[in-house]
């Protein structure tokens, strides 16, 4: 049985690929693609499992749906996937809060990260649900 997953993919193609891989890994994605930060702030309403977001668009990318995702302070963690790139492209997008990185031509971690980030995400929620539980408890 495939676990369902949301997952909003930020870029122009490539969704297809990564879909076929989540589905290889167990999951049963169910995907919304954004192309622009008007649309990435309108999907960002919604609550998301994943997001995973290609580098570079035309008028936006990787880094930009990072700022903008940070902005919102939504804890969503967003894979990065690109085609060839600098070593120092991938150091940027991890600086500016990427979860994790890979190629499209490689996507065979992507199970694993996905997996690993979705319960790391939780384990936060959890936590912070606990905390405050716990500061209700004492008043």
């Amino acid at each position: 049985m495939s676990q369902p997953i949301q997952v909003l993919f930020i870029g122009d193609a490539g969704a297809e690929a990564i879909g076929a891989e989540l589905e290889r890994g167990g999951y049963s994605p169910v995907f919304q693609r954004v192309t622009t930060k008007a649309e990435l702030d309108s999907a960002l309403l919604r609550t998301w499992d994943i997001a995973i977001s290609d580098f570079a668009l035309p008028d936006f990318g990787a880094l930009e749906a990072l700022r903008a995702i940070q902005e919102k302070d939504i804890d969503l963690p967003v894979i990065v996937v690109s085609g060839k790139i600098k070593d120092s492209e991938v150091l940027s997008a991890l600086k500016a809060g990427a979860a994790d990185h890979m190629t499209r031509s490689n996507l065979m971690r992507l199970n694993a990260a996905v997996e690993r980030e979705i319960r790391a995400a939780k384990l936060r929620r959890d936590r912070i649900r606990l905390e405050e539980q716990f500061r209700q408890a004492q008043k």
